[in-house]
């Protein structure tokens, strides 16, 4: 199975076929993807018969693509507007894109992430995938203006103690905070490179990895890269 979770920035429909053709995946989360129903047309079943959006602002929400039938999991979280969660193919996935939130600071970013998955812990003793743009690097947590229901070590306490664990880190061996493969551009800048999109799965599962990959920046048109993983 292949996975993918990528904020395209906007405008998917004109992006997926790219996407479609270089990484073919079966499931793909995107964030900042316009509701296709507004759409009618522009996202054929060809590419990916099953979808299921979610948001606010019919051109910049969440959404999941799939080549498998999408099963809807209940809403626990009405703090949080752009998430999913959902049963594929027999596994749980829970797709986040984390954001401000201005009245619930404490909620925004990776609080609003662990808001999130907290109020899925049922979930968490199943095989379960959770991905997307969590827009927070553990090295902002130590900041004064970072003040949050939770940080970034909190989430990963909270998922490594269920033996979930971040793809990234264990396929790439790299330390959080040293990530080498930035996943988000600043203002589509080279030289602000940070990485904020994630995928974590059960640890059980890391040597069923075939493959994974980060896009490269110019590459792919978003200031976001694509996370791939092939399992």
């Amino acid at each position: 199975m292949k996975i993918v979770t990528w904020n395209a920035h906007m405008g998917f429909r004109n992006k997926q076929k790219d996407l479609v053709e270089r990484l073919n995946p079966d499931i793909a989360f995107i964030q900042e993807c316009e509701d296709p129903d507004k759409y009618p047309g522009a996202f054929p079943d060809s590419l990916f018969p099953f979808r299921l959006w979610k948001g606010d602002n019919k051109d910049k929400g969440i959404a999941v693509f799939s080549k498998y039938k999408i099963t809807e999991i209940e809403d626990k979280s009405p703090s949080s507007k752009f998430f999913l969660p959902v049963e594929i193919n027999g596994m749980f996935f829970i797709g986040i894109w984390a954001v401000n939130d201005r009245d619930y600071p404490q909620n925004r970013y990776i609080g609003q992430v662990w808001n999130i998955i907290n109020q899925y812990k049922e979930l968490l003793n199943n095989e379960i995938i959770i991905l997307g743009d969590f827009n927070w690097n553990i090295f902002w947590d130590n900041k004064q203006w970072s003040t949050l229901i939770a940080d970034f070590r909190d989430v990963n306490a909270m998922l490594n103690k269920v033996d979930i664990v971040s793809v990234y880190h264990n396929y790439l061996k790299e330390d959080f905070g040293r990530e080498t493969n930035p996943t988000y551009f600043h203002l589509f800048n080279e030289k602000k490179p940070f990485h904020t999109d994630y995928i974590y799965l059960k640890k059980n599962t890391l040597d069923s990895i075939k493959d994974f990959s980060v896009g490269k920046y110019k590459e792919w048109d978003s200031d976001h890269m694509p996370l791939f993983v092939e399992m």
